[in-house]
């Protein structure tokens, strides 16, 4: 059981890490695509910055109140639902906005899941 939660958890972060990943490379084409100046641009990235450093402490609360088990889950949808309508976005401002959403409601998750893992490991 152990060795399944681990596999679950790695199989968690590396999914957040490749969706990242792969945003990183295509959100510059997609910002050129919208027509979007040098500030729209940074605005872009620091939204990302921004709702992680606003979501991370608020995450940590409700993983106390809530758990773990079910904060990750809510962080996965929450993740899909961000990239989904990143994808689906007609304008630079609902990218940005789908950005904004994906980190906001993502809620740390690489922090509780690093959390998670070392709960596993220990014992």
């Amino acid at each position: 059981m152990k060795n399944v939660s681990i596999g679950i958890a790695y199989f968690s972060v590396f999914i957040d890490v490749l969706g990242l990943s792969m945003m990183m490379v295509i959100l510059p084409f997609l910002a050129l695509y919208y027509n979007a100046n040098s500030a729209q641009i940074g605005l872009m990235f620091a939204s990302y910055a921004g709702c992680q450093m606003i979501s991370i402490p608020i995450s940590g609360r409700l993983s106390d109140y809530f758990g773990r088990r079910p904060l990750l889950l809510a962080s996965l949808l929450g993740s899909c639902f961000g990239f989904l309508v990143q994808g689906l976005s007609t304008n630079f401002g609902i990218l940005v906005f789908g950005r904004a959403l994906w980190k906001t409601l993502e809620y740390g998750f690489m922090a509780m899941a690093f959390a998670s893992m070392s709960v596993f490991i220990q014992g």
